[in-house]
């Protein structure tokens, strides 16, 4: 499985990771790209960093990088504006976005790196709220795509500038979060055939986790959810995972849940629900 978790370094991830970091300060953020973007230097992956502002002010942000000039020089390291990656300005389509960030990763197997390694700092494009929900959308198939491809990402979010909400909703479809002060008691995230739920849900987290399951990506008419790395859900959890079944259903997509611990299915049982 991908690692998965609350962390406090943006070291050590590997080739499929994908880690959301929120931040409360811009020196903290730029110690976690640097350490993210070295590691994936040492893996051989295609580098890029993407953010707001002018590209001098992000190419700044990447000084600590050893040789940071060589590594843009020699095109091992991109260093772009969000316009030239997302439509800022327009409404996100999370399958147009895929089909940027494969082009990308195609292109560095193409020219012989191991894959590609994004450090994004998104925060202007989600600074409209009419914008986070189909971003939010899009980090739900981008967890999906680096799954499943040679493609790492570390996802920047200024909490002093969105709302905490906002930010705990797209750090928990993120298999990897930093530990910070926003809960993220829960991550559902991606794996090569389907989803992981992992930590805890509980009355107060269901919520969140009914708005998370609407908008994750689903392709083809099987869906299959993992519970295996599952911490504790209550019977409220349960019922809001009932209710994702019979509305995925009625589209023609049949819900899978494996990997359930023993207390799961009793609870299951209790509740008379056909879930697992």
């Amino acid at each position: 499985m991908r690692e998965h978790g609350l962390v406090s370094s943006a070291g050590g991830l590997g080739t499929h990771d994908h880690a959301c970091w929120p931040f409360d300060d811009d020196q903290s953020f730029q110690r976690a790209a640097v350490e993210f973007l070295a590691d994936g230097r040492r893996l051989n992956q295609r580098l890029m960093y993407v953010g707001g502002g002018p590209v001098e002010k992000l190419r700044a942000d990447l000084e600590p990088l050893d040789d940071l000039d060589g590594l843009i020089d020699r095109g091992a390291l991109e260093v772009l504006p969000l316009s030239e990656i997302y439509p800022v300005g327009d409404e996100l389509d999370p399958n147009a976005q895929v089909a940027v960030y494969d082009a990308a990763t195609e292109g560095a197997l193409a020219q012989g790196y191991a894959g590609l390694r994004v450090v994004s700092e998104v925060t202007a494009l989600v600074a409209d709220p009419d914008s986070r929900t189909a971003y939010t959308r899009w980090e739900s198939a981008a967890d999906r795509y680096a799954a499943s491809h040679p493609v790492s990402g570390l996802c920047g979010y200024d909490r002093r500038v969105l709302p905490d909400e906002f930010v705990a909703d797209v750090a928990a479809l993120h298999p990897t979060v930093r530990q910070t002060g926003t809960l993220v008691p829960f991550r559902l995230f991606a794996w090569p055939d389907g989803l992981v739920l992992e930590g805890e849900v509980d009355y107060f987290s269901t919520p969140a986790l009914e708005r998370l399951l609407t908008l994750t990506v689903v392709d083809g008419r099987e869906l299959v959810l993992d519970l295996s790395v599952l911490g504790f859900i209550d019977h409220h959890g349960m019922l809001a995972l009932e209710a994702h079944r019979n509305r995925l259903s009625r589209q023609g997509v049949d819900l899978k849940i494996q990997g359930a611990p023993g207390w799961v299915r009793r609870m299951c049982d209790v509740l008379g629900v056909a879930t697992l």
